[in-house]
């Protein structure tokens, strides 16, 4: 028997998986109400074998992976400054601004206004 590697390995099909669901993702991050139902079905499987997969692959479950995709989108959008942080926080799909922010400094460690400012500089 052989002993189960530490380190995660990807077959080509969890590549393709991934591109598929980013790809999904990217294309349906404005709506706050996207769902691990709507993701799942996307990917023509369960909200559980969603999950168990996502985990396996990444470690995070469907919505903490949708909240950090939202979250690095959120960031590119701020280096930009184009739009207040109110707008982005609409943008990549929160419906609170203050819970966007909240979500944005638990990330991270950083608040958006913060993180946008700190850009200018260095």
């Amino acid at each position: 028997p052989f002993a189960k590697s530490e380190t995660l390995t990807y077959s080509k099909a969890d590549e393709n998986f991934m591109c598929k669901l980013d790809q999904y993702i990217m294309q349906h991050l404005e709506q706050a109400e996207l769902s691990v139902k709507e993701m799942a079905e996307e990917m023509c499987m369960s909200s559980s074998n969603l999950f168990r997969k996502l985990k396996a692959i990444t470690g995070k479950s469907p919505n903490e992976y949708l909240r950090i995709k939202r979250l690095k989108k959120a960031a590119e959008l701020l280096q930009q400054n184009e739009y207040g942080v109110t707008e982005i926080s609409l943008l990549v799909g929160f419906s609170s601004s203050t819970y966007f922010s909240s979500c944005f400094k638990k990330q991270f460690g950083i608040t958006p206004t913060d993180f946008r400012e700190g850009e200018g500089k260095g």
